[in-house]
């Protein structure tokens, strides 16, 4: 019978965690993104959602593309894409311009990668493949930004609708 109790749940309550986060499970991901941010985890700050969402994304990707799932525009790939782009999105506003993600990967891979040997076959490709995805997109937020400056400037704080529509889209 399924209870939908989930690995996370029952970790967080054997361990007397106050959430999912707080058990040994996700420690290492959350110790590994305050040392890529420069700044400790504080779970009750605003930011401290931000560290949550690195490192809970940072474990969907590397399951992701150890499943065989690349990023793109459809099905699978496009979750994956969403979600490494979300993570990107966190570390931004963090004040990262770096990759940020693939530390957090390979913080996945050295924390689970005993219980799930694939996660270490596949070390390189999981690496390799955050990285470049991330450089991408990071390349399109300053891309993005850039534009919306120059939209902004003047513009007494009114973007065209199609400017914004191809600022989402894009």
């Amino acid at each position: 019978v399924d209870t939908g109790a989930g690995l996370e749940r029952i970790a967080a309550v054997l361990q007397g965690a106050d959430s999912n986060y707080h058990s040994d499970l996700f420690a290492p991901m959350l110790d590994r993104v305050a040392d890529l941010i420069g700044r400790p985890y504080d779970r009750d700050s605003e930011e401290g959602v931000s560290y949550r969402v690195l490192a809970d994304h940072a474990r969907a990707v590397a399951f992701l593309l150890a499943d065989g799932v690349f990023p793109s525009s459809d099905g699978r790939g496009y979750v994956l894409r969403r979600i490494l782009r979300r993570a990107v999105r966190h570390a931004w506003l963090m004040g990262r311009r770096e990759p940020t993600v693939v530390g957090g990967v390979e913080a996945v891979g050295e924390a689970m990668g005993d219980a799930y040997p694939e996660l270490a076959q596949r070390r390189d490709h999981l690496l390799q493949t955050t990285r470049a995805e991330e450089d991408r997109f990071l390349a399109t937020i300053e891309g993005g930004m850039a534009r919306f400056d120059e939209l902004s400037a003047g513009s007494g704080g009114t973007i065209p609708g199609e400017e914004a529509f191809k600022l989402y889209d894009t």
